[in-house]
């Protein structure tokens, strides 16, 4: 199905930026190219483990900016008896009402943005709140446009099961090349600067008008059309971008040892994992870095974890492929497919509640 296709021809990675006051990503198409965390129900010689262990308590996070109240509501229900906490930027959407007994909202929360700090600013908030008011083991980040693809005990006897910290996929910028060169303008300098002017820049030299976006680790990567040893400008613009990547033009980490990573942002972590992240960012010289490089969830959760001694699984969410700036929507074509995915979650679904492909995965989820 054409909501599954793994590449696109690429507009302009960091056109958008530009044209929406960098309220936007960089091109994040979601199909992860990495393994899949295994159901329960597909994990062999874990069911003594499961049976050993007690039920985890599980809460979801979730961020909620623009999606209509009835899609946010029917999500929240899905999510019984797990408590939803959700995270809302009021100034997006004023008269906002959660009503579900399983959801709480977060107090004063932050305007927020596609693809900006803020967001990310957002998701320390949530994550900050329910530390301080909530027992929990297990936290899994969503979205509005996410639903369960599996019944919840299957969830939750896989992380019972599981000995991984946290959830999450991520690509290192200094072991993938196209992946560099796809996030450097992000990754490697400060917002509105010379240095990200002359990334962005060394972008387009080095990839053309004719690269493909390929799905890797749940954000989308661009890839040359021709070998670099043919193309003197995209060796000199890979060759600028190296150069940045070690420092030349300055500083990029955020501490030392946090070599920028780049994955989607809906991860899943244990309590200890959540107080890491809360701690390491609100640290003054991580949190003002990421300020000044208006950076984005997917490079700042993903550094921050992939850079720690943590045992790291796969992601617990599907993300689809995306087509230009945002995920393919599911049709209800792509049920066979959904139904066979290993994770329990995906996104991106309708902003519809009465859509058939949501009622039907809902159907199915619920009696399972």
């Amino acid at each position: 199905m054409d909501a599954f296709r793994g590449g696109s021809e690429n507009r302009s990675l960091w056109d958008n930026e530009q044209q929406n006051q960098d309220f936007s990503n960089p091109m994040f198409p979601e199909d992860s190219a990495a393994a899949s965390a295994p159901s329960a129900a597909d994990a062999s010689g874990t069911a003594q483990a499961v049976t050993l262990k007690k039920e985890p308590k599980i809460i979801f996070g979730l961020m909620s900016a623009v999606a209509q109240i009835g899609t946010v509501e029917q999500l929240v229900a899905a999510l019984q008896p797990h408590l939803v906490v959700v995270h809302h930027d009021f100034s997006q959407q004023m008269h906002f009402r959660i009503k579900a007994e399983n959801a709480r909202m977060v107090p004063n929360p932050k305007q927020t943005g596609y693809g900006v700090f803020a967001f990310t600013e957002g998701v320390i908030q949530l994550l900050a709140y329910c530390l301080e008011h909530i027992d929990f083991d297990y936290f899994q980040l969503l979205s509005p446009a996410c639903l369960p693809i599996k019944p919840l005990r299957q969830f939750s006897a896989h992380i019972a099961a599981s000995h991984d910290d946290a959830h999450a996929e991520f690509v290192d910028l200094a072991t993938d090349r196209d992946a560099m060169m796809s996030y450097a303008p992000r990754a490697y300098s400060p917002y509105r600067s010379w240095r990200r002017k002359l990334l962005r820049q060394a972008g387009y030299w080095y990839f053309g008008k004719h690269a493909m976006a390929e799905p890797v680790a749940g954000v989308q990567i661009l890839r040359r059309s021709k070998r670099i040893a043919t193309d003197p400008l995209g060796l000199a613009a890979y060759s600028i971008t190296k150069l940045a990547s070690l420092g030349a033009f300055g500083s990029y980490l955020a501490a030392p040892g946090l070599y920028p990573k780049v994955g989607a942002a809906w991860f899943g972590a244990r309590r200890s994992v959540c107080e890491y992240l809360v701690q390491r960012f609100l640290e003054p010289a991580v949190y003002e870095h990421y300020r000044e490089f208006n950076d984005i969830a997917e490079i700042s959760f993903q550094t921050l974890l992939g850079n720690a001694p943590l045992r790291i699984g796969p992601l617990n969410t599907y993300v689809n492929a995306y087509a230009g700036w945002h995920p393919h929507v599911f049709k209800s074509e792509d049920l066979p497919q959904l139904a066979a995915l290993p994770q329990c979650f995906a996104r991106k679904f309708p902003d519809d509640p009465d859509a058939e492909v949501r009622r039907r995965v809902l159907e199915w989820v619920t009696q399972g």
